[in-house]
């Protein structure tokens, strides 16, 4: 069993910067029968190319980003985010991050992060998804 801590599609929920919108995507339907935490990681910023429709963090060290955190996800789930992710062909990768959660508490997590060719890309950038 596995911590996870995502920031953008895989939410419950998530604010499109692009419309505003508040918006549920079926990739998220793999974590919806667990209950997430907010939290925050430091020294990653979060970007969505326009070109995109999906969001990916990249490091940066003066970054934080704020999402959910799924507590002790089975390995058959995560194999199911790796898929989802692109992780076998270089889409994202995996790294293991200190999540800060709102009471405090400090707990390690996987979180999927912008492979190589994601990071050459610009476009919005900020802090938060969250509605």
């Amino acid at each position: 069993m596995t911590n996870v801590f995502v920031y953008g599609t895989l939410m419950r929920k998530f604010r499109d910067p692009r419309s505003g919108e508040v918006i549920t995507h079926p990739r998220s339907n793999v974590l919806a029968c667990y209950q997430p935490v907010l939290g925050r990681i430091r020294g990653f910023r979060l970007v969505w190319p326009s070109e995109l429709n999906f969001p990916f963090i990249k490091e940066d060290p003066s970054g934080s980003v704020k999402g959910e955190l799924y507590q002790y996800v089975p390995d058959e789930i995560i194999r199911k985010l790796d898929e989802i992710e692109g992780v076998s062909f270089g889409l994202f990768t995996k790294k293991v991050v200190e999540v800060e959660l709102e009471d405090g508490r400090k707990v390690d997590a996987i979180v999927y992060v912008g492979g190589e060719e994601l990071k050459k890309m610009s476009g919005w950038t900020g802090e938060s998804l969250l509605p």
